[in-house]
């Protein structure tokens, strides 16, 4: 062995892991795995308002069938999927968090930072929803819509398509419909 000063070739490769946090107050991108840990909850949180809707109306064998033929369930999935962007949409409106994203903390906000109005919003949960709807097609798009978050920008397809962007919360303070307005508002926070 020599005490030189050449690198060690076997060493294990130095990478900074952690999110660099700039103290300027610029917005800070959220990073993957808090995106994939929001859009989880918000996925549970799915499940169980399928649940709670659903189970009551057809019963459990008639729930554990719904995979088999969605269609048969239409009235008790609309009605589900009401109520659900009545909940989604309430957070969505006033601070531009999802109960997913807001556990997380993270916000979707226009690109420059600020407060992004609730049909951009809603545009992005009827691109993934739809979409999903469409045989075949709906797939690849999920699938290629999910991919597009591996890019620099860390954005979705859906987020192009809506022009925002998922930054942390604590970033984007003034994102909110109060912010926005000016407005002091009584919402729940969690």
């Amino acid at each position: 062995m020599t005490d030189s000063q050449e690198p060690n070739r076997f060493a294990p490769p130095n990478a900074q892991l952690a999110e660099p946090v700039p103290g300027d107050g610029t917005p800070v991108l959220a990073n993957r795995s808090a995106r994939l840990g929001a859009a989880m909850l918000d996925g549970l949180f799915a499940g169980v308002m399928a649940l709670v809707v659903i189970l009551p109306m057809y019963g459990w064998q008639g729930f554990l069938a719904m995979g088999r033929s969605p269609l048969h369930f239409f009235g008790a999935l609309a009605i589900n999927y009401a109520i659900y962007l009545g909940v989604q949409g309430w957070f969505l409106y006033n601070s531009g968090q999802t109960l997913g994203k807001k556990a997380a903390g993270l916000r979707i906000v226009r690109p420059d930072g600020s407060y992004a109005p609730i049909g951009r919003l809603l545009l992005r949960i009827a691109i993934t929803t739809f979409a999903g709807l469409v045989p075949f097609l709906g797939r690849v798009f999920s699938l290629v819509d999910v991919l597009f978050i591996f890019g620099g920008a860390r954005r979705c397809l859906h987020d192009y398509i809506a022009d925002t962007v998922v930054m942390t919360a604590a970033s984007t303070p003034h994102a909110t419909r109060e912010g926005a307005e000016g407005v002091h508002l009584r919402t729940a926070n969690f």
